[in-house]
């Protein structure tokens, strides 16, 4: 079954290399392994459940094929592996994040395509809108790839006094690189991933 779910998305974009996301903000959270995660839901495009892929000749060891998602060919990676971590066992009830890499200027709210699955969703996000998802995935200039992860669990809303930054390494550079800042929610910190540094070679503009 497939639901569409529009988010407001009239918060300003995220930076390219700051060391804190701008804010206030939206976020997508999720979970790898058992780290709690996020990323900005401007990036979002599609959440969808995991389905077999087609293999791509001379992907990168954390890439898992390709899916053809609505008319586009979409790479998918395991976000696992991109971060430093163990590769994931991909099983029916895991998710794909489809997100952009670059991207247009919005005006509009962007609206989220979920195939719905409960063993992938924690709880359904709240609805804002109605936009049909049978639109075109590529509809606007931008990089788009799906991320393979454990589970989504909700949608947040962060005000810029909610974020702390990552802590400084020896050589001056703040947490793993990808992590642009930490959000407490309730006993966990949800790291807060930076796309454009997961993807350096690809997000650009």
């Amino acid at each position: 079954m497939r639901d569409s779910l529009s988010i407001d998305s009239r918060g300003p974009p995220p930076g390219g290399g700051g060391p804190l996301v701008t804010a206030p903000s939206q976020f997508v959270t999720f979970s790898v392994g058992d780290s709690a995660c996020g990323i900005d839901i401007m990036a979002v495009r599609e959440i969808r459940s995991w389905a077999p892929t087609t293999k791509l000749q001379g992907q990168v060891p954390a890439g898992r094929g390709v899916l053809d998602i609505r008319g586009s060919i979409v790479e998918v990676f395991d976000l696992s592996m991109l971060l430093g971590g163990a590769a994931t066992e991909a099983r029916p009830g895991q998710v794909v994040l489809v997100v952009a890499l670059m991207r247009g200027k919005f005006s509009q709210p962007v609206a989220i395509a979920i195939e719905n699955d409960d063993s992938a969703m924690a709880e359904p996000a709240p609805s804002l809108g109605e936009r049909s998802a049978a639109e075109p995935l590529a509809s606007t200039p931008e990089t788009i790839v799906g991320l393979l992860v454990d589970s989504v669990s909700d949608i947040i809303f962060a005000r810029q006094e909610d974020l702390r930054p990552p802590p400084s390494t020896d050589q001056g550079d703040s947490g793993d690189g990808t992590i642009s800042a930490f959000l407490a929610q309730g006993d966990q910190l949800v790291a807060i991933h930076n796309l454009k540094r997961l993807f350096p070679d690809t997000a650009r503009g």
